[in-house]
């Protein structure tokens, strides 16, 4: 899924176009993007600041279900938890797999969009 900001944001840049490594909606409705900011740092973005440009999902994301009433779509094996709390505290096995599964995301997004 590639998407395209659609107004000025500190940590993404106005044209260029992002790929989606996660989408998690919320009890209330709202839909939150999971993308790389311009530092490459992982964020959380409102769908409703972007443009969808390709709708195609990843074939390797699977459902989580929260009990809140949220639902998430991501990598399997970014659904275990603590796993973003380890990734943010620089755990190497957390970056390791975190950048793995992002990858085949990225390879999989642009070979459809090409």
């Amino acid at each position: 899924m590639i998407i395209q900001v659609r107004k000025k944001m500190s940590f993404v840049s106005r044209d260029k176009k992002y790929i989606v490594l996660e989408i998690g909606t919320s009890r209330n409705g709202d839909i939150n993007y999971r993308i790389e900011g311009d530092d490459n740092t992982p964020v959380l973005v409102n769908s409703e600041d972007f443009e969808i440009i390709s709708n195609k999902l990843p074939t390797l994301w699977v459902a989580q279900w929260y009990e809140v009433g949220s639902l998430v779509l991501r990598p399997s094996a970014w659904t275990r938890l603590g796993f973003w709390e380890e990734y943010f505290n620089g755990e190497p096995e957390a970056k390791r797999i975190y950048e793995e599964e992002k990858n085949k995301i990225i390879e999989e997004s642009l070979s459809e969009s090409s």
